[in-house]
């Protein structure tokens, strides 16, 4: 397919989140500046869409970066520092799928790598294990930094709905009226909890074996873990740069309702595995479980193009049938 890269209908979308290097120096963080811009499909536009004001602005920095997520009729955009480092707060935006405009903004704690989920009770957010509080941060200030959070389109604040034991997840996962996420609790073990409802009751389903390792989401991109409670949460295990090549990914399933993991099946290794801390994108639809092993891009100085190793490989995973791959 090919198309304008800014053009909404090129992803399936009606809006799109346009970030670009809008300076490559700023005065005021003596870095450079980057810009969003929602771009919005319109039939009657020249390219098929429209391209909206900046809406938001961060520094270059490897934690800075604005982050977004699509649901409940929105695209929801994160900026962790919007307009530079020393703001006190992050910004949640709203906007929205029909008009391409923002119609909310709220200020909510600051931290970096924050991961984003979606489901039929509003946006829910939280710290990674990448994730942090700014500086001079007292002891009692830091539940504000290491807590789960709710937004729904009308709220005037987010609510803070779970006190997170370790302070961060390792994941997390929304679908219908139900969020999972993992941290870190006694003694290094892993701790599995679910938030029931729009009320966001808190179960403790107990903590995985010793030894185990359930995956890492660290925010910054698509998220690695996804499901729902017909089919439970899936990731798929990256064998990292220390595995023999050729060391094949393993599909994990992680159970919905108790701390218990399986490998369901395995599938080729992508032709580079970089093995920093997280596995393919995912998501999950209706009774299975999507995964993207993209081809290895190696970008090569001035304006050639890029060298492709591989073919990007979607696979499905479906509790009632085989591995497949599309």
């Amino acid at each position: 397919m090919h198309a304008n890269c800014g053009d909404p209908a090129l992803y399936g979308e009606q809006v799109l989140a346009v970030s670009y290097l809008a300076q490559l120096v700023s005065r005021t963080h003596g870095v450079g500046e980057f810009a969003v811009r929602i771009a919005h499909v319109d039939p009657a536009a020249r390219d098929g869409y429209t391209l909206g004001p900046v809406v938001m602005t961060y520094p270059q920095c490897s934690d800075c970066d604005a982050q977004w997520i699509y649901g409940d009729g929105s695209l929801w955009l994160y900026g962790p520092y919007d307009g530079g480092l020393s703001q006190p707060e992050s910004e949640l935006l709203r906007v929205s799928d029909a008009t391409g405009k923002v119609v909310h903004r709220w200020a909510i704690p600051q931290n970096a790598r924050e991961l984003l989920a979606v489901d039929a009770d509003g946006l829910w957010f939280a710290p990674s294990v990448e994730g942090g509080f700014p500086l001079h941060t007292t002891a009692s200030q830091r539940i504000r930094y290491e807590s789960l959070y709710r937004v729904t389109p009308g709220a005037k604040t987010p609510l803070r709905a779970f006190t997170i034991p370790s302070g961060n997840a390792l994941w997390l996962v929304a679908a219908d009226h139900t969020v999972w996420l993992e941290s870190r609790g006694a003694h290094g073990r892993f701790e599995l909890w679910r938030l029931q409802g729009p009320n966001a009751t808190p179960t403790f389903h107990g903590t995985y074996p010793v030894n185990t390792d359930q995956g890492v989401d660290i925010g910054e991109a698509p998220p690695t873990h996804a499901g729902n409670a017909t089919i439970g949460i899936y990731y798929v295990n990256d064998p990292g740069p220390a595995s023999p090549p050729g060391t094949p990914q393993q599909i994990i399933r992680l159970s919905p309702d108790a701390p218990t993991q399986r490998a369901v099946a395995t599938v080729p290794a992508p032709p580079d595995v970089t093995g920093y801390g997280a596995g393919p994108p995912a998501v999950a639809l209706g009774h299975s479980f999507y995964f993207l092993d993209p081809p290895l891009l190696n970008y090569v100085s001035g304006n050639r193009p890029p060298v492709v190793q591989g073919q990007g490989v979607l696979y499905e995973v479906n509790p009632s049938r085989a591995v497949r791959a599309k």
